[in-house]
């Protein structure tokens, strides 16, 4: 498959329209604009027991914010430009009458390729991990008892297009179980972040947020 779209952020997307010395002129621009095109592919495997994916994808944003720091009266304008591309691949199905796997990976390359702060161009975008990975997976013990596991990879990454601080990569694991006691009543046990891991799940141009500890969820399902 072959797939083109378009998209756009306006001004107002962080619900501020100040005209402040940190977005001189913000009030007055038009909205960014982004172009991507994706070229993709699927698969049936094993007797349509496994279904596989892989896409080539690129995003130019052709009319990004920037404006000149050598400038005291500068303003934004909409002058740079930025881009996104790289693949993903994933995988999901039954091995199996008992076992069941999905996976992911994607790979992104980004980079400010035009910008009125020269010290800019040719950095990375913030928040863009290079690679991130996923792997879940379950097993039927018995008809009534299933086990899950499940782990998850984020690359490190820039805080800002500054390119200056980074937040670390991680591992984080998911444990699961079910057991049907009958046609009504089921219960499922959900361990997330198995081993409380510390990790900076987002990252902002001045702040973080950290990554859930370890938490464990109890749910039961009862059918009338």
């Amino acid at each position: 498959y072959l797939g083109y779209g378009t998209s756009f952020n306006p001004s107002a997307e962080t619900l501020s329209l100040t005209n402040s010395s940190r977005s001189p002129g913000l009030p007055d621009l038009d909205p960014e604009e982004s172009r991507t095109i994706e070229l993709g592919i699927k698969w049936e495997l094993l007797d349509r027991r496994v279904f596989a994916t892989a896409a080539l994808f690129r995003t130019d944003k052709h009319n990004a914010r920037t404006q000149d720091p050598t400038d005291p009266n500068d303003l934004l304008v909409l002058e740079g430009e930025q881009r996104v591309q790289g693949f993903e691949l994933g995988l999901s199905g039954s091995l199996n009458d008992a076992i069941n796997v999905s996976a992911g990976y994607t790979f992104l390359d980004t980079e400010i390729r035009d910008s009125l702060d020269i010290t800019e161009i040719g950095k990375e975008l913030g928040n863009s991990p290079q690679n991130s990975f996923n792997l879940w997976g379950t097993h039927d013990v018995l008809d009534n008892l299933q086990f899950g596991l499940g782990a998850q990879f984020v690359d490190d990454r820039f805080n800002s297009i500054a390119n200056t601080r980074i937040a670390p990569s991680y591992w984080v694991y998911e444990l699961s179980a079910a057991y049907m006691v009958n046609e009504r009543l089921n219960f499922r046990l959900n361990i997330q972040n198995l081993t409380d891991e510390e990790y900076i799940d987002y990252v902002g141009g001045g702040h973080f947020i950290p990554g859930l500890g370890r938490v464990a969820m109890l749910n039961t399902t009862f059918s009338f």
